[in-house]
């Protein structure tokens, strides 16, 4: 889900309390904006422009702050520069203009702008230092640090101001420790009990958590917040908003039901603003109606950025890729590059890799990786664990299939032994009732196991994306791990790449050269080699042996190893046996010599290998 942005502004304070009514434009202005009715907020700030206020700059900034919420980040930008073109020392525009930059990464500029605004505000303005922190938690690790350190010196400077606690909840949201981010929301509660967006933050913060961890308690703590806000002002838009997000996370059968009333309720509230209608499109998506989310943008005569966005998620989900990436195209070509968030280049990368571009998806999931490295770290191996899955649901159904063949081949064997019964009877009726349902059993078998087969057949191919996407895993991999070389030589092998399975297991002898599961894997390589081209007659599994006999050198008898890892260990020698025993040679005994180190290994382990004993026979009676 696109990231949303706290409530953090003076107007809300003013919707906070009910029945209170605003006693001039921007108080005004405020209130529309602290209920997210952008579009009349917007309305009533041009119109108290007319009026040329003292204040211009100000307004100017509010105005951006609107295109900001809106993500319309070019607009927002704009506004930020004619508020500083009002007033060149206005606090309002330097930290409009230094969130923006910083959105944009350009981070020596946007210190810049914050220091200014930090300067002109004295860091006394309350709007000025909670944007200022916005900007700095949008930064880089010196910069969210910074917002620390700012957030800090005007909680001491006003200690009862809620507003500090929520932008402190926000810094802690934004370093992964969700559990003080709430701790500060709950300070804020403890300041201003009155205050809603307050218990419409933590609300808030229990759904993202809710999300992550499924827990029936995340919701029922966030459902409680959100009542609580209700109670306090039961025409606070937000509210609605929040509550049906959490409706979506909770185990009410419906759920969906609710939550629609509840998002409705809220676009009621806001006043069919243009912004409501988007996050109302935007709720929709997350309960993944996308062929409505297309149907209700298709109502809509204004084209945002956001909209964009959610029109090619839509169709990428839908399965109309071709569409999909017109949409994230048009997205892209109408976004700065600096706007776009990760998540954008990994659709982008869906919607080329199911469309059979793999080369172009890697390099828009590379983009993703780049911006956000933490939470793409894992990103290839999700990928490769997607096919394996995919593949061994294949598996699974090609395995029904055949046990149903299986049941059929019982059956033709029960009317094949009735059908012999009535022979013996002399009962012919008899015999050829139960021959024909013998007949029909064994057709109905040979259909099923032909069917079983044509399903399985598929997953190869899934298994080479399986392995492609474990090989693009390792390149990104510090360490290399062996369990990584394992997987990537598991899908290779299931995918009958054999070179490259071979490849991989020999990686993981290099790194840890006793561990028998590569060569086991390298001995059934070398067995389906040999049904492709049988007169190598085993010669190709001798390297292989040389490496475990090298390998177990100091451990010949293989004590310690399980009864799997035991017989490759055996097939090993069995392997140097064959290898050396030549019953057609010239010399006086076929080289039993040679063979009967390794047939005396095999047999001191297992007296009773069936596959030596003949060799081990016939050398006993070669070599008397």
């Amino acid at each position: 889900m696109l990231k949303r942005a706290l409530m953090l502004f003076a107007g809300i304070l003013l919707l906070s309390q009910t029945g209170l009514v605003a006693q001039d434009p921007m108080a005004e202005a405020m209130g529309l904006y602290g209920q997210e009715k952008y579009d009349e907020a917007t309305q009533t700030l041009q119109s108290f422009l007319t009026t040329k206020p003292k204040n211009a700059d100000e307004v100017h900034y509010w105005l951006g702050m609107i295109k900001y919420r809106q993500e319309a980040f070019e607009l927002a930008k704009k506004k930020f520069e004619e508020s500083v073109a009002a007033k060149a020392k206005s606090a309002y525009g330097h930290a409009g203009l230094g969130l923006m930059l910083m959105i944009e990464q350009n981070y020596t500029e946007a210190n810049s702008h914050l220091l200014e605004a930090n300067e002109y505000a004295k860091g006394r303005i309350p709007e000025v230092v909670f944007t200022m922190a916005e900007a700095y938690l949008k930064g880089g690790k010196p910069e969210i640090e910074q917002a620390k350190v700012l957030l800090y010196n005007y909680r001491t400077l006003d200690p009862e101001e809620p507003r500090t606690y929520i932008m402190l909840g926000e810094y802690y949201k934004v370093g992964g420790v969700p559990e003080l981010a709430m701790a500060e929301l709950e300070k804020a509660i403890e300041k201003a009990p009155s205050y809603v967006p307050a218990y419409t933050g933590l609300a808030e913060l229990y759904y993202e958590r809710g999300k992550e961890t499924k827990s029936g308690e995340d919701y029922q703590k966030g459902y409680q917040m959100v009542t609580k806000a209700l109670e306090l002002n039961p025409n606070f838009a937000p509210a609605y908003r929040i509550r049906a997000e959490l409706f979506l996370i909770s185990k009410d059968p419906n759920r969906f039901e609710r939550a629609r009333a509840d998002i409705e309720k809220y676009l009621e509230l806001a006043g069919d603003d243009l912004k409501a209608k988007v996050r109302y499109i935007q709720f929709i998506f997350l309960t993944e109606d996308y062929q409505l989310v297309l149907d209700e943008m298709s109502k809509i005569d204004t084209v945002t950025n956001v909209l964009r966005r959610l029109k090619g998620r839509s169709l990428a989900e839908l399965g109309r890729y071709a569409e999909a990436k017109t949409a994230m195209d048009e997205y892209f070509a109408a976004t700065k590059e600096q706007y776009h968030l990760a998540s954008d280049y990994e659709v982008y990368g869906d919607i080329l890799r199911k469309s059979g571009d793999r080369t172009g998806a890697d390099q828009y999931y590379q983009k993703a990786m780049s911006m956000k490295p933490v939470d793409y770290k894992d990103f290839y191996d999700g990928l490769a664990e997607g096919y394996k899955a995919e593949a061994k649901a294949i598996e699974a159904q090609a395995a029904e299939i055949r046990k149903q063949a299986k049941e059929l081949e019982g059956a033709a064997m029960i009317a094949y032994n009735g059908a012999n019964d009535c022979a013996a009877a002399g009962n012919a009726v008899c015999r050829d009732s139960l021959k024909a349902v013998m007949d029909k059993a064994v057709a109905d078998r040979e259909g099923l196991l032909a069917q079983a087969d044509q399903v399985a057949a598929g997953t190869a191919k899934i298994y080479e994306q399986e392995a492609y996407y474990r090989q693009m895993a390792l390149t990104f991999a510090d360490p290399v791990t062996l369990t990584q070389y394992k997987d990537m030589g598991i899908a290779y092998y299931n995918a009958a790449m054999w070179t490259e399975a071979e490849a991989a297991f020999k990686k993981m002898s290099e790194l840890k050269a006793d561990y028998m599961l590569p060569y086991t894997y390298r001995f059934r390589i070398a067995y389906e080699l040999e049904k492709v081209d049988p007169s190598v007659n085993n010669w190709i599994a001798k390297p292989v042996s040389d490496d475990v006999i090298a390998a177990f050198s100091a451990n010949p008898t293989g004590t310690g190893l399980s009864t799997a890892d035991m017989r490759s260990l055996l097939l090993s020698y069995e392997v140097q046996a064959l290898y050396a025993f030549d019953p057609e040679g010239d010399n006086a005994d076929y080289n039993c010599s040679g063979a009967r180190p390794w047939i005396d290994k095999i047999i001191a382990i297992d007296a009773a290998y069936e596959r030596i004993v003949p060799v081990k026979s016939y050398c006993d009676e070669v070599q008397k």
